[in-house]
């Protein structure tokens, strides 16, 4: 729960750092981390993820970047 809550602040910065308004949905973010255990926290609760950040769709790979994409 903790790390799910980490990508949510994390989140919210990009979206404050970008002026990009929570009521505006986004596409997509794609998860990259190098720890296993991490993306399996986070695919378990995607779902809160993309309600948290008003996302489309949440992707998790290998890595240790964190990419947000916008739908417009």
């Amino acid at each position: 729960m903790q790390r799910m809550q980490a990508l949510i602040n994390e989140g919210r910065k990009v979206r404050d750092k970008t002026k990009i308004n929570l009521r505006t949905p986004m596409s997509k973010v794609v998860v990259v981390h190098s720890d296993a255990q991490f993306r399996s926290d986070i695919s378990a609760l995607s779902f809160l993820v993309k309600d948290e950040l008003n996302l489309i769709d949440v992707e998790v790979g290998c890595g240790v970047v964190i990419l947000f994409y916008s739908s417009y």
